[in-house]
């Protein structure tokens, strides 16, 4: 890769790919938070995601919602409201279907938690000119990405289970700025 900043990156890109972000240890308490979400049936089936659970607005992904943000108001180089958290664990047979993102979800940052290290489960997301590109994300590896610009999907995956979080936010001084907290 050249010497470009990640704020140059995202801008040229409208995505940009940061290894080793969160360390093990927090990948593994926020997994353990989503598993106990499953638990105890707070979690729900994922209409947009087959084959998997998802958990909305938790205390513990708000927290890391709002513990992200100036992060990634680095890293795009925004000034950012947050707009809301959402959790899944996918399971064996998942996909996500090609698609951009709600107004709510203009940046957008996927979280790898844990993989399954016998089959990675990329994340696909094309840019302006049609170019493809497939990126395995390890647990604490994200994509921070705009949501409502980029297509971004995930093929049928047969591995046995691959977490991961998601934190929404809105330029707070843009279009779609009164979708603060999700409108």
């Amino acid at each position: 890769m050249n010497n470009m900043n990640t704020v140059e990156l995202f801008e040229k890109n409208r995505y940009v790919h940061l290894q080793d972000f969160l360390d093990v240890q927090s990948c593994l308490e926020l997994t353990n938070a989503l598993k106990e979400l499953v638990n105890q049936q707070q979690t729900r089936k994922d209409e947009q995601c087959p084959m998997s659970e998802a958990v909305h607005g938790s205390m513990v992904f708000d927290k890391l919602l709002l513990d992200l943000l100036p992060h990634f108001e680095t890293a795009s180089g925004k000034k950012l409201y947050p707009t809301y958290s959402y959790a899944r664990i996918m399971g064996s047979g998942a996909y996500m279907a090609k698609h951009k993102d709600r107004p709510s979800c203009q940046f957008s940052l996927t979280l790898c938690l844990q993989d399954d290290k016998q089959n990675p489960y990329p994340i696909f997301i094309e840019n302006y000119e049609g170019t493809v590109s497939s990126i395995v994300l390890e647990p604490g590896d994200m994509i921070v990405y705009h949501g409502t610009q980029l297509y971004h999907w995930r093929e049928k995956w047969f591995g046995s289970e691959h977490i991961q979080t998601f934190c929404h936010y809105v330029d707070a001084t843009g279009p779609y700025m009164d979708y603060k907290f999700d409108g």
